[in-house]
């Protein structure tokens, strides 16, 4: 066997030639690596295969000023008629036209729109920009302000391109995203960035746990698509915090697989079918757990169950823990009420709870929430708000039940009353609660049915 002699200079020389080529070899594949993932290419191929589905939403709402007194007085009283020459008669109505714009993105070839509800709310025409400045006519298919969220279908019968929904459950944080949009009017516009943080509860509803991402999002952007890098749509970008109105690197999308539920049912029915449990919840602490016999807090504390409803016939009891919902561990109140309500109605799932020291297993046969009684669990004092036929409702508290009917044209003048609100036809309950019969609960604020707040009086 001849052996090579190699001078003790050259075998020098040739290892750092060596180690000189594999620190070569490893530069290149990081900077490759790093080009394919933030390279211009990248996000310029993705822009140009998604871009042509993102729209752009201008709306036209027509407001009405119209001169008013500041008093009110009973139907018929000689002082309103007084009042009513001297500040409105005579004082045309003036109307102001106000034009907003956002964003929203196709989901079907025929011209289906995602969007915000609030770039649509209140709008009497609907207008949808498309990638090439084509101007079309849009009209509702549903809306769902719950999740802000918005079905508009284009008055047209062109075929359109169409985006596909992502999984937003298996996004990480840190993960680079695309947001396109129409901030400020500007038209369809481009922003990289990442995921910021998952599950972000901004009081926004109680249905959505928001996606946070630094993706420069602007006013306009709202309604439009955050992408993945493989183009699908893993959120509805919907709200910054911004103290002037633009971007300082905190905005939030709702997750899409949130939004893909939302949107199928309002495709399917022009309204949400959410699912209804009838309990009222709390979260675990320490104490509670550990005088429950659990080794954690995790799990979900029944407070009380609705007479007649779907907890109740599966046999859930106050007192019990959730520890798990149609197989899925239940960690918060929160998440248990996100997932009662993506659950189809009149399904029937398995439910895990602790009682008694021991884990037992039942099966619940859920309802419609905007069907049944709404169970306003947030308020945590057992609230419960249902609606009957005409004009009248029932308002369920832990001692106290209240029959209300609207008041109507009928009962102002029966009672010499120029008010909006409910009428307590019958107090059954607490004796002391200060409530009587043909007693008028104004409505606070914005009077809606879900954590119906009462005023004595």
């Amino acid at each position: 066997m001849t052996r090579l002699f190699v001078p003790h200079a050259h075998r020098a020389w040739l290892f750092c030639v060596a180690w000189l080529g594999v620190f070569v070899l490893v530069l290149s594949a990081a900077s490759f690596s790093h080009a394919q993932i933030l390279g211009r290419h990248t996000i310029a191929d993705l822009a140009d295969k998604v871009t042509p589905a993102v729209v752009s939403i201008r709306t036209v709402s027509v407001q009405s000023n119209q001169r008013q007194f500041p008093f009110s007085f009973p139907p018929g009283s000689p002082f309103e008629e007084f009042f009513r020459r001297r500040f409105q008669d005579g004082v045309p109505q003036q109307e102001r036209r106000s034009i907003a714009q956002g964003s929203g993105f196709l989901i079907d070839q025929s011209g289906v729109v995602v969007t915000n509800n609030h770039v649509i709310e209140n709008a009497e025409s609907v207008i949808v920009i498309t990638h090439n400045g084509t101007e079309y006519n849009a009209k509702r298919i549903g809306v769902d302000p719950l999740t802000d969220l918005a079905l508009l279908k284009i008055d047209s019968e062109d075929k359109f391109p169409a985006l596909e929904w992502g999984d937003s459950d298996v996004i990480r944080i840190g993960e680079l995203v695309v947001a396109i949009g129409n901030p400020y009017g500007f038209g369809g516009s481009v922003t990289s960035g990442i995921i910021s943080a998952r599950g972000r509860n901004i009081g926004a509803g109680p249905y959505v746990d928001f996606l946070q991402t630094d993706a420069p999002i602007n006013r306009g952007n709202s309604g439009g698509p955050l992408f993945n890098l493989d183009g699908a749509i893993i959120g509805v970008n919907t709200a910054i915090v911004s103290p002037d109105g633009g971007s300082i690197g905190i905005g939030f999308a709702i997750p899409s697989n949130i939004a893909r539920d939302v949107v199928s049912q309002l495709q399917s029915y022009g309204e949400t079918r959410r699912g209804w449990l009838g309990v009222v919840i709390q979260a675990l602490d320490q104490p509670i757990a550990e005088s429950l016999g659990l080794e954690s807090t995790e799990g979900v504390l029944i407070q009380d169950v609705s007479s007649d409803s779907p907890a109740e016939r599966a046999g859930i009891k106050p007192g019990d823990v959730v520890l798990s919902f149609s197989r899925r561990p239940i960690r918060s109140p929160r998440e248990l009420q996100i997932i009662v309500a993506e659950t189809e109605v009149n399904s029937t799932v398995p439910i895990e709870v602790w009682r008694e020291g021991r884990k037992r297993r039942l099966r619940v046969t859920l309802g419609r929430l905007e069907e049944a009684e709404i169970v306003a669990g947030r308020g945590g004092g057992g609230e419960s708000f249902s609606q009957n036929e005409g004009g009248r409702f029932a308002a369920r508290f832990k001692d106290l039940t209240l029959s209300l009917m609207v008041v109507d044209e009928a009962a102002r003048q029966r009672l010499g009353i120029d008010v909006n609100g409910l009428l307590v036809e019958k107090v059954e309950g607490v004796a002391d609660s200060g409530l009587r019969p043909v007693r008028v609960l104004l409505p606070d604020g914005n009077y809606r049915f879900i954590g119906l707040r009462l005023r004595k009086g």
